[in-house]
């Protein structure tokens, strides 16, 4: 945030000054004390568990600026008192962006039941190969997360870039009077947050909510693909432009074709499309996982066109990007030859078959170490949260695509392991007996091949904590590990665990 005395600083929050100690305070807002830089305005947020008020203190020590707080605290420090923390973050934030945007500030927000971080982040990219720029760290997406990234914009910000989660309708339309954005997204509509929501209609009404205050001179943009997508385009009055899929009189839209990958899922494609100014076609080369990077890089491409980012800045910079955000589909090379694929940040059905699929087709590059029965590819799958009644049924679900796709070894822990584990084993049947029956037909399985799985493949495991996983795993060389929860389970310890075992070579290159 721009530097100011706590006087102006209590102006703008609508507080009371009960301190002052001179201090300028900025440019960092933070709400965890550890955090604190010199000058930080330290926002002591009231919890359930833990009361950001009793480390005023500890903030003011390292040299924190002022602390906006609900009750002033016995430190020499510039407070600032409001009856309600966060609602005085959330104005403050507010009233900072719609200054920026008189400035020159292009604001952009996206949201979407999966993909969110890793488009936000890949945009960031972009934004910051261009100008000074902001965007939150890791998915802090929520009712702090937004109002203390927008926080952060100084004088000299060009972009903020804003992911925006939500669980209940009407979070996103709060979190957007925040940001006010210029360019808005919605990447796609699936079943994350099902429990709360109730249905996919009603997760798609509230993620349209990002759109519906944009203004005619602004963008909104939706994946082609997407069967919510054109009745959400239909809610905004907004210039509409599209990624993926056909829309042949959109007035901008972000496609790709020739796409190919390396041995690693690692996907090489050319990006085309047009702009209401012209047609482009450019070459990109990720260095990200998975095939579904590919729809994230148009996303943040058709997000970045819409901003006036030239189409050769935005291929270079997907071609340079590698993870910013902890624990997303992270590759990472082991000793023993090992590899491990660490995405358990997040889980949602959506995100869990796309990383199984992905790990399915690192499979298929190993021809010869599959028909000698080397390198197995290994699923570590824990609980997606938030799922509600479903529950059991999406597990299961994950559980059958898991085994359709002939991983080797399927390891599970949480509550609903069990039904992981049953639907591995109904997968797994069920893609024997298909790749059985296609013996000798063009295309089909060998049965060399067939017995080479059925060598190393191992009935689903049930884990009964995450203390266990690490001695069953049994890691062999060439093995390929996939590592896929909900942040509540937190599989990240299990990464750290095997990295610490079996120590790293490094972040994979293409």
């Amino acid at each position: 945030m721009k530097l100011r005395d706590a006087k102006s600083l209590a102006e703008l929050t609508g507080g009371s000054l009960v301190v002052g100690t001179g201090q300028l305070i900025g440019p960092d807002v933070v709400i965890d004390s550890r955090l604190t830089t010199p000058g930080a305005l330290f926002v002591a947020l009231p919890g359930e568990r833990v009361d950001g008020h009793d480390f005023v203190v500890a903030a003011a020590r390292l040299g924190a600026g002022a602390a906006l707080v609900e009750r002033a605290v016995p430190v020499e420090i510039s407070q600032i008192v409001v009856p309600d923390v966060l609602a005085a973050l959330s104005a403050f934030a507010t009233s900072e962006v719609a200054a920026a945007k008189a400035r020159g500030l292009v604001t952009f927000a996206l949201t979407g039941s999966s993909g969110k971080t890793t488009t936000k982040d890949l945009l960031a990219d972009i934004c910051a190969s261009v100008a000074p720029s902001v965007s939150p760290v890791n998915s802090f997406n929520n009712q702090i997360g937004v109002p203390v990234t927008a926080a952060l914009i100084t004088e000299d910000t060009r972009y903020l870039v804003s992911e925006l989660g939500a669980s209940h309708v009407g979070e996103i339309a709060r979190y957007a009077q925040i940001v006010q954005p210029h360019i808005a997204a919605v990447l796609n509509i699936g079943t994350a947050h099902l429990g709360e929501f109730g249905s996919r209609e009603n997760i798609a009404a509230a993620k349209a909510e990002i759109v519906q205050e944009l203004s005619a001179t602004d963008w909104a943009i939706f994946n082609a693909a997407d069967e919510y997508a054109e009745q959400m385009a239909r809610s905004t009055t907004a210039q509409v432009g599209w990624f993926g899929g056909k829309h042949a009189d959109a007035a901008l839209a972000v496609r790709y074709r020739d796409l190919e990958f390396d041995a690693f899922e690692r996907p090489k494609f050319t990006l085309y499309g047009w702009t209401p100014e012209a047609k482009f076609e450019v070459d990109v080369s990720m260095r990200l996982v998975g095939a579904h990077q590919v729809d994230n890089a148009c996303a943040a491409a058709a997000m970045a066109l819409a901003a006036g980012i030239e189409p050769e800045v935005i291929a270079t910079s997907l071609s340079q990007s590698t993870p910013r955000s902890a624990h997303r589909m992270a590759l990472h090379t082991l000793d023993s030859d090992i590899t491990l694929i660490d995405d358990c940040y997040n889980a949602n059905p959506g995100s869990v078959g796309v990383a199984i699929n992905v790990l399915a087709s690192i499979d298929m590059t190993r021809s010869d170490e599959r028909a000698a029965g080397l390198g197995r590819t290994i699923a570590v799958l824990g609980d997606m949260l938030e799922l509600g009644d479903e529950s059991a049924a999406l597990h299961h679900q994950a559980g059958v695509e898991a085994g359709e796709a002939g991983l080797d070894v399927l390891i599970a822990v949480g509550e609903f392991a069990p039904d992981i584990v049953a639907g591995f084993e109904e997968g797994f049947a069920r893609s024997l007996r298909a790749a059985r029956a296609s013996v000798g037909e063009s295309g089909g399985a060998t049965n060399a091949v067939i017995d080479a799985k059925l060598a190393r493949r191992r009935p689903g495991v049930l884990a009964k904590s995450k203390s266990e996983i690490q001695g069953l795993l049994e890691l062999q060389p060439g093995d390929v590990v996939l590592l896929k929860a909900s942040r509540g389970v937190g599989l990240e310890t299990v990464v750290d665990a095997l990295i610490e075992q079996f120590g790293r070579r490094g972040q994979s290159e293409r």
